[in-house]
C-alpha cells in the first residue's frame, strides 16, 4: 500500500482522490496494527483531498467522515465525533433521500456520539428516528435494526425510563433469537445484561433467570450462524 501510495502522488499529484483512497486504506492496516495514531494522520489527509475535489453528495466522502468519527469516538472525543457524524448524514442524506439503511446507521452511531455526550434528548431523537428508518427500511432479523431496539432500550434504562424500555429490550430480545450471532457481540451481550437488571430490579427474577440461561445457551463465538466479523470498508 505504501508502493501504491508513493506510485500514484507520482503519477497523479498529492491531492487525487485515487490517492485518498490509498491514504484510507493505509489508515485501516494502521488501526489494525494498534498505530492509532498514523491511522488517524492518514485519515485526516485523505478527508482534506476528498473534501476539496469531491462532490458533496460522493459515497467516499461520506466514508471518510464515517471512518474518522468512529476513530474518534474511540479514542473518548464524542464531540469530534459527533460533529463529523453530523457531516456524514448530511452527505447520506443527499445521496439515498431520508428513509435508507445507511441513513439509519448514520443515525444510531450519532445518537450513540451524543449519548457519550451525556446529552438526553439530543440521544435520545437521533436514536429514535434511527429505529424508525430501520423499522421501515430493512425486514425483521437484520442486525441493524436490532442494534437500534437495544441502542435506544439502553439509552431509556440509563436515564431511569424502565416503562419505555421494556418493549424495546423485548424487542430487542425476539429479534436477537431469530440471530445467534448476536450472541457473539459485547454491545448486545451488554444490551442483554441491562435487560437482566431491569428484571431484577422489578421484582421478576425468575425471568432475568431465564434470559440468562438463553443467553448462555447461544453459540460460542465461531460457531454462530451467519457471523459477520467486524470489517473496515474500503474506501
Amino acid at each position: 500500500m505504501r508502493r501504491a501510495l508513493a506510485l500514484g502522488e507520482r503519477l497523479w499529484g498529492k491531492r487525487d482522490p485515487r490517492v485518498a483512497k490509498v491514504l484510507h486504506n493505509l489508515s485501516g492496516i494502521a488501526y489494525y496494527r494498534g498505530r492509532a495514531a498514523d491511522a488517524e494522520r492518514l485519515l485526516e489527509r485523505s478527508l482534506a483531498i476528498r473534501e476539496a475535489t469531491l462532490a458533496s453528495d460522493d459515497p467516499d466522502l461520506a466514508g471518510s467522515y464515517e471512518a474518522l468519527a468512529l476513530l474518534r469516538r474511540r479514542q473518548g472525543r464524542a464531540a469530534a465525533a459527533a460533529a463529523l457524524l453530523e457531516r456524514q448524514l448530511a452527505t447520506v442524506e443527499k445521496i439515498y433521500g431520508t428513509e435508507h439503511p445507511e441513513v439509519a446507521r448514520v443515525l444510531l452511531n450519532l445518537g450513540l456520539a451524543r449519548a457519550d455526550l451525556g446529552e438526553d434528548d439530543g440521544a435520545r431523537g437521533r436514536l429514535e428516528r434511527a429505529l424508525a428508518v430501520a423499522e421501515r427500511t430493512l425486514k425483521p432479523g437484520q442486525p441493524l435494526l436490532a442494534r437500534a431496539l437495544g441502542s435506544l432500550a439502553d439509552h431509556h434504562f440509563k436515564h431511569g425510563r424502565f416503562a419505555a424500555a421494556e418493549p424495546l429490550y423485548r424487542r430487542f430480545m425476539a429479534q436477537r433469537a431469530e440471530r445467534a450471532e448476536a450472541a457473539t457481540d459485547p454491545e448486545r451481550d451488554a444490551t442483554v445484561g441491562n435487560w437482566v437488571r431491569l428484571l431484577r430490579a422489578s421484582g421478576r427474577d425468575a425471568e432475568a433467570a431465564r434470559v440468562e440461561a438463553s443467553a448462555a445457551a447461544a453459540p460460542a463465538p465461531g460457531q454462530a450462524r451467519g457471523s459477520q466479523a467486524g470489517r473496515a470498508r474500503e474506501r
